[in-house]
């Protein structure tokens, strides 16, 4: 998975959760990139000082959860959306994270036993 995917999810999850309004403001717009940024930081300081498979195992832990999340962001918008835009997206997240998933338990299991 490239960082795009890692980007579009994120996004896609934080747009989910209602962070933006329906017609931004340049102000609202400049705290709610604050707060996804924010959210972000807090996802990566798990991995602060770990290193090899600490690292490893807890990078696989952290993304499964992420992935969860922008599954169930993409369900949410598929119930409530008439944009198909936004339903093609929608379902391309879910297909694609959840194969992910299981590659990532898969790895999990195998490298680390759980």
């Amino acid at each position: 998975m490239g960082i795009g995917g890692l980007v579009i999810g994120g996004v896609i999850g934080y747009l989910g959760a209602g962070a933006m309004p329906a017609e931004p403001s340049v102000s609202s717009v400049a705290q709610d990139t604050s707060g996804m940024h924010s959210a972000m930081t807090q996802m990566t300081s798990g991995l602060e000082g770990k290193t090899g498979d600490a690292l490893d195992d807890a990078f696989l832990g952290e993304m499964i959860v992420h992935h969860e999340g922008a599954i169930e962001m993409a369900q949410t918008i598929l119930e409530g959306t008439q944009r198909q835009e936004l339903q093609v997206l929608a379902n391309n997240i879910i297909e694609a994270q959840t194969a992910e998933i299981v590659q990532m338990k898969q790895w999990r299991e195998e490298w680390f036993g759980h």
